[in-house]
């Protein structure tokens, strides 16, 4: 069997596709990112009671954050902005910065100490991937298997972020 001459692409054909590729990453996650950080920010306005505040510990998106925290204080991200942030990368990972910039964070290490920015990485990357990619695995692989997968990488995420966050703790980090 005879192999064809292998030769090296074209820099137009290669330009031309990488950014069809970037065009198309850039309208997909632009318009989600867009639209959580409206939602984080309308919840980020609202009481429970669906008055306006200017307070963000006031808001629903505080009193919804504020559920979460305690399971996720052991990883030293008991802040209801980091959490918020962290409920919000379900829909997208790229709207957790976003939302902690909706929610008024410019400097990260101002609410996080390096051990809680570790944690908070270890988290993020390993806990469950977004809900487009949940629903392609539903499609997939059934219900069931999805919503053990998405609870699975969940624990997942949970325990290597202790271990991170414990470890970079007791090195002092």
């Amino acid at each position: 069997v005879e192999l064809p001459k292998y030769r090296l692409p074209k820099l137009s054909n290669v330009v031309r596709a990488v950014s069809e590729k970037i065009a198309d990453f850039l309208s997909r996650a632009g318009s989600i990112i867009f639209l959580s950080s409206i939602a984080v920010y309308i919840l980020s306005l609202l009481t429970p009671t669906f008055h306006v505040t200017s307070e963000p510990n006031e808001s629903l998106l505080a009193y919804a954050a504020k559920f979460i925290s305690p399971l996720m204080s052991p990883l030293g991200l008991g802040d209801f902005r980091v959490c918020a942030a962290l409920f919000s990368g379900l829909f997208a990972k790229e709207s957790i910065v976003s939302t902690l910039s909706v929610l008024g964070i410019c400097d990260i290490s101002s609410i996080l100490t390096k051990a809680q920015a570790v944690s908070l990485a270890v988290f993020s990357l390993l806990y469950s991937p977004c809900l487009a990619a949940m629903s392609a695995c539903k499609v997939r692989m059934g219900g069931k298997k999805a919503l053990h997968l998405f609870f699975r990488t969940l624990a997942f995420a949970y325990i290597f972020a202790f271990v991170a966050y414990t470890s970079a703790r007791l090195y002092s980090i």
